[in-house]
C-alpha cells in the first residue's frame, strides 16, 4: 500500500478514541485517505482513483487497524463495533453515492460530513498544525520554495484545484465559498490522456521559456515587430493551442519549402502547453477574486500542484502578471489531503 507520512508538531495531542478515526474524501478523481499512525503526531496519507471503488475498499481494508480487526473472529468483531473504536469518517461527491455500500462492508460507526465544511476544517488544522505549512516560490530565486507566512486570521483567498476548481474568501478565521468553475485537475488529466499517453503531471519536464514554442500562438506570431509599436509584449499569451490552429492542411503543407513543412511536437510539448493553459485560468479567476475581495493573498492547494515544483512556479508567475504584482501566490504542502483530513474533525 502506497502511503505517505505528514507529521504533526510535537505539542499536538490527541484522545485514543479520536485516534481510531479514518478521513475519507471520496472526490470525483482521486480518493483520499487520512488516518493516524503509531504514534499520535503521524498522519498517514493515502490516495486511489475514484473510478476503482473495489481499490478503495481494499485499500480501506488493509490500513493496519482495521486488517486486525477483520483478523478477529466474529464474536470480538461484533464488541468491537459495539465499543465503537473505530469509525469512518465520510466526505466528498463519492460519499453519497456510495453510502450504502460502505455500510454493507464495514461494521463501523459512519459519520458524512459536509465538504465545504470539511475542507476549511482541514486548511485550518494543517495551517496551525504542521510545521512550516505553506510556502511560497523565493522572488530573489523564482524557482526555489521559501517558507511562507499566513494565519487563520488573515484575508485571503482559497483556490482548490481539485477535479474542477473552487473558489473561498477568508478571513478572521471565517471562511465562504465565492465561486467555482469547471476547469481543474480533471480538466488536465482528462485532456493529458486523450491528447498524449502521459498520465501524471510528475512526467512533465519544464520547456524554458526562450525555447522555441510550436504550440502556443504568441501576441509577436500575429503582429511581429507590430507588437513593439503597440506596447505590447511580443511574448505574451494569444491563444494557447493557437498555432495548431493555423497550421496548413498537410496537402498543402507538402507544397510548402521544408522550413515551413510540419514541425515534430513532443508529447511533452503538448502536456505543458496543457498545463499552461489550465494554470492559467484558475490563475487569473483566482486574481479576480482576491481583487473584487480586496486580499493580497492567494493559498493554492489540491493535488496536482501540492508537494511540487513546476505547478507552483507557473501559477506564480500567472498571478503575478494578471495582477501585475498586487497579489501574492502561497501553497499548502500536503494540501490534496485537507478533505479527509478535515473529515476526522479534529478542530473539536
Amino acid at each position: 500500500m502506497d502511503n505517505s507520512s505528514l507529521f504533526l508538531k510535537k505539542e499536538f495531542s490527541i484522545s485514543n478514541s479520536r485516534s481510531n478515526q479514518i478521513g475519507i474524501d471520496y472526490g470525483g478523481t482521486l480518493t483520499k485517505i487520512t488516518y493516524f499512525g503509531e504514534e499520535t503526531n503521524e498522519l498517514i496519507t493515502i490516495h486511489k482513483p475514484s473510478n476503482d471503488f473495489d481499490g478503495v475498499i481494499e485499500t480501506i481494508r488493509e490500513i493496519p487497524k482495521i486488517k486486525r480487526y477483520f483478523a478477529f473472529s466474529n464474536e470480538k468483531q461484533n464488541e468491537k463495533a459495539k465499543n465503537k473504536e473505530i469509525k469512518l469518517s465520510l466526505t466528498g461527491g463519492g460519499t453519497y453515492r456510495y453510502k450504502s455500500k460502505f455500510q454493507e462492508i464495514f461494521p463501523f460507526p459512519i459519520q458524512i460530513t459536509n465538504e465545504g465544511k470539511c475542507l476549511h476544517n482541514g486548511f485550518s488544522f494543517v495551517l496551525q498544525n504542521v510545521p512550516d505549512p505553506v510556502f511560497q516560490m523565493d522572488p530573489q530565486s523564482p524557482t526555489e520554495m521559501i517558507p511562507a507566512s499566513l494565519t487563520l486570521n488573515d484575508r485571503y483567498i482559497i483556490s482548490i484545484m481539485g477535479t474542477g476548481s473552487g473558489f473561498f474568501f477568508s478571513e478572521n478565521g471565517e471562511c465562504k465559498r465565492i465561486g467555482g468553475s469547471g476547469i481543474g485537475g480533471g480538466s488536465f488529466l482528462g485532456l493529458l490522456k486523450l491528447l498524449t499517453s502521459l498520465t501524471d503531471f510528475d512526467q512533465i519536464k519544464k520547456i524554458p521559456h526562450e525555447e522555441h514554442d510550436p504550440i502556443n500562438l504568441r501576441v509577436k506570431d500575429i503582429l511581429g515587430e507590430g507588437s513593439e509599436e503597440m506596447g505590447l509584449d511580443g511574448n505574451l499569451m494569444a491563444a494557447f493551442f493557437g498555432k495548431i490552429a493555423t497550421k496548413k492542411k498537410e496537402k498543402e503543407q507538402k507544397e510548402e519549402t521544408k522550413k515551413m513543412e510540419k514541425e515534430t511536437i513532443t508529447e511533452n510539448q503538448i502536456a505543458y502547453s496543457l498545463a499552461q493553459t489550465i494554470f492559467s485560468n484558475v490563475a487569473q479567476i483566482s486574481v479576480l477574486y482576491a481583487q473584487s475581495n480586496n486580499a493580497k493573498v492567494i493559498v493554492f492547494v489540491g493535488g496536482l500542484i501540492c508537494d511540487k515544483i513546476l505547478a507552483p512556479e507557473m501559477i506564480t508567475n500567472y498571478v503575478n502578471f494578471y495582477s501585475q504584482n498586487t497579489v501574492r501566490a502561497v501553497f499548502m504542502k500536503h494540501s490534496a489531503y485537507i478533505g479527509s483530513i478535515g473529515a476526522l474533525n479534529l478542530e473539536n
